[in-house]
């Protein structure tokens, strides 16, 4: 007698099981059809790469240039963040001979008056040390560095960095087997109001993307919405770097006395296209203080000419320079630092 409702209820669990699937499917073949995203922003805020993707070709990085040099072994020590991770601008430095080593941020966190000596029990012997730090992290270093008298244990994450040979052209599309359930319904919602006229909006998932329109955009872009791009939300909403943190570098670090410090800030994308009296604020800050003493370079003025002249310096739709963007820089550096060591 128990045997009929247990069937029929067997069959309805089947029956709504079905259902579900018949639901579902039809989303995530979506989603699995929408291209994975290759860019920080397209991934973050989920948009499409057909619409934000950077198209055309970039400059071919050789694979031995990428390559660090042990710290016991280098003649120049990087400390840098994303920006310096991939080692691309490094391999100008390297082509040209010099024996290069890099350490991120988050190995190091912050600098302190006894940076040399430190340095030293770290196995370095070198005489030169780039600190590259991009605008938006600027205050935060400032802030922890002022009045620090020791330096913190180096992490074990020294000089542990992935290097991937960049592309020289776009990646084909391919199936998205990591896709969410919903990627392919927000990644088309997202596009579609980036396609309209008057777009400018921040999607919040994680870390918060800004789809901004850019005057001279297609001039600028090789994507294809290229009216806007995509920035880092916090680049605008957070406390900025000031002209004051940039004055500040020389003190920090100052007690070196065998060490060549060269200060690299990176301009924040949004700097670069969207806020250029800010780039003009700080690029008179550091000529005026850092450049004139001899202790870096001044990556607003440069990167603003070339901005006009070099069409995607950074990514349309990532928050990094370009593989051609990240060359620039690192010529930048090369002159100012002349001919390596001869072996």
């Amino acid at each position: 007698m128990t045997r009929a409702p247990s069937r029929q209820l067997s069959i309805r669990c089947l029956q709504a099981f079905a259902a579900v699937v018949a639901l579902m499917l039809p989303a995530l073949l979506w989603s699995w059809a929408t291209p994975a995203p290759y860019a920080d922003l397209t991934r973050i805020g989920r948009f499409s790469e057909a619409s934000f993707g950077w198209r055309g070709s970039q400059p071919a990085v050789s694979a031995a240039s990428l390559q660090a040099t042990p710290i016991d072994q280098a003649d120049v020590l990087v400390i840098g963040d994303s920006f310096s991770a991939q080692r691309l601008w490094q391999s100008v430095l390297v082509e040209g001979g010099w024996r290069v080593a890099t350490w991120h941020w988050n190995s190091v966190d912050h600098l302190c008056r006894d940076l040399e000596p430190w340095l030293r029990r770290q196995g370095y012997q070198g005489h030169t040390v780039v600190l590259q730090v991009v605008e938006r992290h600027l205050p935060s270093l400032v802030d922890k560095s002022r009045g620090c008298s020791t330096m913190p244990a180096l992490r074990a994450t020294a000089g542990k960095l992935r290097t991937d040979v960049p592309l020289t052209h776009p990646p084909e599309p391919a199936l998205n087997w990591q896709a969410r359930l919903d990627t392919g319904a927000v990644t088309a919602w997202n596009n579609w109001l980036a396609e309209r006229d008057d777009a400018s909006f921040v999607v919040r998932e994680g870390e918060h993307v800004r789809v901004a329109s850019v005057a001279r955009g297609c001039e600028l872009f090789s994507h294809r919405l290229c009216r806007r791009a995509l920035f880092l939300a916090d680049d605008l909403d957070l406390p900025p770097a000031l002209p004051d943190h940039v004055t500040a570098l020389p003190a920090i670090a100052a007690s070196t006395p065998t060490l060549r410090i060269v200060w690299l800030v990176t301009p924040n994308k949004s700097t670069v296209y969207l806020q250029p009296e800010r780039a003009r604020q700080l690029g008179a800050a550091m000529r005026q203080t850092v450049v004139a003493q001899g202790l870096g370079i001044d990556l607003f003025g440069a990167l603003m000419e070339r901005r006009d002249t070099l069409r995607d310096l950074y990514f349309p739709g990532d928050t990094h320079l370009s593989t051609a963007g990240y060359l620039e820089m690192g010529r930048l550096v090369a002159g100012a630092l002349g001919p390596a060591p001869a072996r």
